[in-house]
């Protein structure tokens, strides 16, 4: 019998009796969304809890723990550790949803380790910001209380509301209106859906908010998002920095149920007592605006100025990089949003998940942890022996958006291995972030280097790889979490801590690793990319 195991449950129903099924049998040292197995079946107080040998099962007999424990609860130990409230549910095909109050629970839990480990009170902090994920919209009441699930940003339910809405306004006034195509996956389309499909919840939400407006209105009571974030509602307009009548009637959609849009350095307010008291902190401390993660993390990973390239590589992967001038990408691939501070436009493009498809293999077909899948993979050439993986199981943004994409392996023969796959699951991932950089190259100049963040920036292979598909130095920074280390100086800019951003990227962003492209590699990894487009363009009348 192992000794640890990982198991995930789904409850299904009422939102609110699940919450509170799941408040009543919470590990409270971890949080909501764990299970206490001494809540479900308590065990009672005269079994033995001690070090169990020879001596104490001929005292106790099967009145021991570990007895008792196979009997009640089917496991010898009880369930420790907890990391679903960042895990998406997937209700079904093409649906992705978090439930925001769990994300209010790690918040708490957060800000308690934070205290703890600082040795600080809550008095010691005085300003907080957020960043977090974009195009990902949760309806709240007027206390900024969640009332259903996040839909969020890899969610691709609403192709019947993108076709729709693009058939009453022209992806031309879209484009200029938004900086982005009409695709089903921005706000927009996503509130289109609940209206039709969750009547009650639209009519009872006093506010649809990004994820971070939402965290600032939980805390302060005003819901507030930074410009990038409002830009990726698409009923934002970018030109004139505020809400589009034009896309609300298009839509059909009530204006005066959106959150505010300010700069992302600017304060928003002062956290709510009830608040304060419910998440550990001070009435005192400050909630800056803040933005959308990947235009945060273009400040933690240094960047101040055009001319420079990020790659942000977690569950997705976003390409980003300042521009001066807005460009607008009629394919459809490129999106054109306003920078945190409203100093500059960002041009960005996404691969829609690849960390997220890595973390599905892992667990679904490797069955392996990430450091063993590096070094299957690793002794494996570029182009996977003809082995390919279209990594499209949430749909496709790049290098054309098609929400009915669907993962594949193609050319699978009795000659590959589970190393094989995992190669091609690593190459295809690279492939997408290529596609976002050759996007990209139409509008802007060839970087020099591109600069990587994230979570994927731990896999030295995956680093080698970009650097060897692209042709292009990748430069990993000492600190994976850049959008972290930027709220940071988002809240001590805002604080007066620093003068101005570029001081703090002075002060704090530090560089790691930069991996030089083997030259020797890049022509098969062009031959392979070659195979990796025709195959996704002869699948697309399949999807």
């Amino acid at each position: 019998m192992p000794n640890h195991v990982t198991n995930i449950l789904r409850v299904s129903g009422d939102p609110e009796k699940v919450r509170a099924m799941f408040e009543d049998i919470r590990d409270d040292k971890i949080g909501l969304g764990s299970i206490d197995f001494n809540k479900v079946i308590p065990m009672p107080a005269h079994i033995f809890r001690g070090n169990l040998g020879m001596a104490e099962r001929e005292k106790y007999g099967k009145d021991n723990w570990y007895d008792w424990s196979i009997s009640n609860w089917g496991t010898k130990w009880n369930s420790y550790g907890y990391d679903g409230a960042y895990t998406p549910q997937y209700p079904q095909p093409s649906w992705a949803e978090c439930d925001a109050s769990l994300w209010l629970d790690s918040l708490k839990t957060i800000l308690a380790q934070i205290k703890d480990k600082g040795n600080i009170t809550a008095e010691d902090i005085g300003t907080i910001a957020f960043a977090c994920i974009d195009a990902s919209i949760v309806p709240v009441d007027e206390n900024c209380n969640p009332i259903d699930n996040c839909i969020i940003w890899m969610d691709s339910r609403t192709g019947e509301q993108a076709d729709r809405l693009s058939r009453k306004i022209s992806e031309s006034d879209a484009l200029a209106i938004s900086g982005s195509p009409i695709t089903p996956f921005q706000d927009v389309t996503k509130i289109m859906w609940i209206k039709e499909n969750k009547p009650e919840v639209y009519k009872k939400a006093r506010y649809f908010c990004e994820a971070t407006s939402f965290f600032v209105g939980y805390l302060t009571g005003t819901p507030i998002n930074g410009y990038c974030g409002a830009s990726y509602t698409q009923i934002y307009d970018i030109r004139t920095k505020t809400w589009s009548e034009a896309i609300f009637q298009a839509a059909e959609l009530d204006m005066d149920k959106m959150f505010e849009v300010k700069s992302g350095y600017e304060i928003a307010g002062t956290v709510r007592p009830k608040r304060a008291a419910e998440l550990g902190l001070s009435v005192h401390t400050k909630v800056v605006v803040g933005d959308s993660d990947h235009q945060v993390a273009m400040l933690g990973s240094g960047m101040s100025q055009p001319g420079q390239v990020m790659d942000i590589s977690g569950t997705s992967t976003s390409i980003s990089t300042y521009i001066t001038k807005p460009v607008y990408d009629s394919v459809g691939t490129m999106l054109t949003h306003i920078s945190a501070d409203g100093k500059y436009w960002t041009l960005e493009n996404a691969s829609l998940i690849t960390g997220g498809n890595l973390r599905w293999y892992k667990d679904t077909i490797a069955r392996c942890d990430y450091s063993e899948m590096d070094r299957a993979a690793i002794s494996i050439a570029p182009g996977s022996d003809g082995l390919l993986f279209l990594p499209f199981l949430q749909g496709q943004i790049t290098p054309a958006a098609n929400s009915n994409a669907r993962g594949v392996f193609f050319g699978l023969t009795m000659n590959h291995n589970i190393p094989h796959m995992t190669h091609a699951v690593y190459e295809a991932n690279v492939f997408t972030i290529r596609d976002c950089i050759e996007v990209i190259n139409t509008s802007v100049d060839r970087p020099d280097v591109i600069i990587g963040t994230g979570g994927g920036t731990r896999s030295e292979l995956c680093n080698q790889m970009k650097a060897d598909c692209l042709g292009i130095p990748f430069q990993v920074m000492e600190s994976e979490n850049a959008t972290g280390i930027g709220a940071g100086m988002i809240a001590g800019t805002a604080a007066g801590l620093f003068s101005t951003p570029e001081d703090a990227i002075e002060r704090y962003v530090k560089k790691g690793r930069l991996y030089e492209p083997n030259p020797a590699k890049k022509a098969a990894y062009d031959e392979a990319y070659a195979a990796y487009l025709k195959c996704q363009e002869i699948c697309q009348s399949l999807f």
